[in-house]
């Protein structure tokens, strides 16, 4: 049982979500200067923007904006992934540590299908043909992708049944050869299972989805696991249930246990981001999700998180006076106590809109991208931070799409391969009008300096 305290007002978050076709999500979506609810087509999607615990913790997590160069430069130039005469959506990446494995949603005449590239460490695409994961009948959508030593696992959000989404799998060798589906969770009739992630123990995976709790309302769940084989061990099981929504969770191991965050709304007012761990053995260690955030009565939403060996960095969105930033926390897995630090990290930069982030540990800082609207055009975005720091030390901020040569790149997602990285975005629509998967290798040149701050242990 985790203990926990309450240092501060309860405050709920706010999501920022969008709208796919057939994606029964049911959530709200922020563009610049409009709402838009429930949209049909991503063709629309023209400027998305957008436990009462809290642990005791003496570190406070400053932020310090811009005091470090960025440490990454871009190899080449933008480069892109699919040619596909219909429109490519909502990448996926990871590497194997030899080459990168890309997947994607492909609206072909018969619906959404998953489609998937090896992409080798220069950015070249190592098959003929993309590689066809999933084509079963109605919509398969929102894929999620992980390399577990032997092979590639994705996970989707799929519709075959006519009536519902589903959660389906199915592993990826690394010469590109597809396995057979599996099916991971099935709701009953309209309510829907939408939006799995991954995270993988050395043993099994563990995959995390939203599903409805009734005709009205999301709860986080979570599948005992999928093993290495494809045997689908246990029973779905409600990790957060609530009478409230709670949705875009996000999943990552730290050797020991997972960590699940998502954006909840238990309090009927604003969103705010929880987590919760879950063991090897499928066991909730923290039946009192833990509060991450309480200062402020705004939204927060679409929380990612990575590990660094000493803590996870979990970075989520915030509405704030009509604008769209990112804030964060460090948090501590101790024993039966989850230790989070007492105030938020800003990365905020500059008073651009900023969205859908991703985020991974390159084994000295952890590389955060994300979507961005200067002067109303979207960018995809980088920053590096070194967090095991007090103040923590936030690199500049960079362009990582070409200015003038991208077209609205949305829904970064970025993979390590070595002291590089690829990051992939959705681009369109083009002068075909069609939306394809781009992107751009960054290579690792130097490590800011901490100066006078000091390394902390976490408390």
């Amino acid at each position: 049982m985790t203990r926990t305290f309450e240092l501060g007002k309860r405050n709920i978050l706010n999501k920022i979500s969008f709208g796919f076709p057939y994606i029964i999500l049911q959530v709200r979506i922020f563009l610049i200067g409009s709402f838009l609810a429930r949209k049909r087509c991503f063709k629309n999607i023209i400027s998305l923007f957008l436990g009462l615990l809290f642990v005791v913790s003496p570190d406070v997590l400053c932020a310090q904006t811009s005091q470090s160069p960025w440490p990454w430069n871009l190899k080449g130039e933008n480069f892109q992934i699919t040619f596909n005469s219909g429109n490519d959506f909502r990448p996926s990446v990871t590497s194997n540590g030899e080459f990168y494995f890309v997947v994607w949603a492909r609206k072909n005449p018969s619906g959404y299908d998953i489609f998937g590239a090896r992409i080798d460490k220069n950015g070249n695409r190592m098959d003929g043909d993309d590689i066809a994961i999933c084509t079963a009948t109605n919509d398969q959508t929102f894929p999620s992708v992980l390399w577990n030593g032997e092979k590639f696992f994705v996970v989707w959000q799929d519709r075959r049944s006519g009536n519902r989404w589903d959660i389906y799998g199915a592993f990826v060798t690394p010469d590109g050869a597809v396995g057979q589906e599996i099916q991971i969770a099935a709701g009953k009739p309209g309510l829907d299972q939408v939006g799995p992630v991954l995270s993988f123990d050395g043993e099994n995976h563990l995959v995390v989805w939203q599903g409805k709790r009734n005709t009205k309302i999301y709860n986080i769940y979570y599948f005992s696991y999928v093993s290495k084989d494809g045997e689908v061990l246990g029973k779905p099981t409600p990790l957060s249930p609530s009478l409230k929504d709670e949705t875009s969770p996000a999943v990552a191991f730290d050797g020991e246990n997972h960590l699940i965050v998502w954006q909840d709304k238990r309090n009927g007012k604003t969103w705010n981001i929880y987590g919760t761990r879950v063991s090897p053995s499928g066991d909730v260690l923290d039946q009192n999700p833990v509060q991450l955030a309480f200062t402020g009565n705004f939204d927060r939403w679409d929380p990612v998180l990575a590990w660094s060996g000493h803590h996870y960095l979990v970075v989520w969105g915030v509405t704030q006076q009509n604008s769209y930033n990112f804030a964060g926390k460090r948090v501590f897995p101790q024993g039966d106590v989850l230790v989070v630090d007492t105030l938020d990290l800003t990365i905020q930069g500059n008073e651009s809109n900023k969205a859908f982030p991703s985020i991974l540990w390159d084994g000295s800082d952890f590389l955060l991208v994300w979507v961005e609207e200067p002067e109303g055009e979207s960018k995809i975005y980088g920053a590096s931070i070194q967090s095991q720091y007090i103040p923590a030390l936030i690199s500049e901020s960079a362009s990582i799409s070409t200015p003038g040569k991208t077209t609205n790149p949305y829904f970064p997602g970025v993979a390590l391969l070595g002291d590089e990285a690829l990051v992939v975005w959705q681009e369109g629509p083009g002068a075909d009008n069609t939306w394809n998967i781009f992107g751009q290798i960054i290579a690792k040149v130097k490590t800011p300096t901490p100066g006078e701050s000091n390394l902390k242990s976490g408390q």
